[in-house]
């Protein structure tokens, strides 16, 4: 049987609707005939998106993207964490948001919970916390340790007791309390680093250890500042209509 030209197109047309898929638009929006799944546009290549490592840079960026056509009259929403600020877009009618700028602080990687070797420990102490009269004064009756001494440790629960010897005769009594304040650099450098309690450990070898003892409440408080920063900013800028601070 022979088949005219429009029987064949016909025919064609029928087995691409059966194997394959059409998209259809309605109301603005794309579907796939095949699944009726929702073709949805990418929205996160609008081409601003920047990495930080400073506060002071991030709020300079979003004053500066503000004065640009397509986000003048965009609400930004910022979420502040101790160690992360992250900005996005205000979330359309869909529930989604686009990521505009992130911040995360250049923080040194600090030891904790491990016991360390004197010399190791106080290049730690020296380098990673805020210098101030407690990390000062706790330099200072670590260094009395040396490699060659042998230590004998007794704890009454209240202080360590640590004799420190070299040689015969040459003994000295060192009391160590066990609960230390000490500011390491553990957030963004606009924010006043937290003080926080550390358990002070020393063993029988002279190693020397740190153990968080505050339950982490210093991050709480470090994102409270972190807020408080991004807030005082973004309305000495001007934002604060355009620019809302979680």
């Amino acid at each position: 049987m022979d088949l005219t030209r429009e029987a064949i197109t016909k025919i064609e047309e029928l087995t691409t609707k059966a194997n394959g898929a059409e998209i259809v638009e309605i109301e603005g929006r794309k579907f796939s005939t095949k699944s009726l799944t929702e073709i949805k546009p990418v929205k996160n290549n609008i081409g601003y998106n920047r990495s930080f490592d400073d506060l002071t840079s991030l709020v300079d960026y979003l004053t500066a993207i503000h004065t640009h056509t397509t986000l003048k009259d965009v609400k930004l929403l910022v979420k502040c964490k101790y160690d992360k600020v992250e900005v996005f877009t205000e979330p359309d009618f869909e529930g989604d948001s686009v990521s505009i700028a992130c911040a995360t602080p250049l923080l040194p990687n600090i030891t904790f919970d491990r016991y360390l070797g004197l010399e190791e420990f106080l290049i730690q102490l020296l380098t990673k916390f805020v210098q101030n009269e407690n990390t000062v004064n706790l330099t200072q009756l670590l260094s009395r340790f040396q490699s060659n001494h042998t230590v004998e440790t007794t704890d009454d629960g209240i202080s360590q007791k640590i004799v420190v010897s070299q040689g015969q005769g040459l003994n000295e009594k060192v009391n160590l309390s066990p609960i230390v304040r000490l500011q390491a650099f553990r957030t963004f450098r606009e924010i006043s680093q937290e003080e926080v309690l550390y358990l002070l450990r020393v063993n029988k070898t002279g190693d020397i250890a740190l153990f968080e003892a505050d339950g982490g409440a210093w991050k709480f408080e470090s994102q409270n500042k972190v807020r408080d920063y991004m807030r005082d900013a973004i309305q000495k800028v001007g934002l604060s209509e355009k620019v809302v601070v979680l």
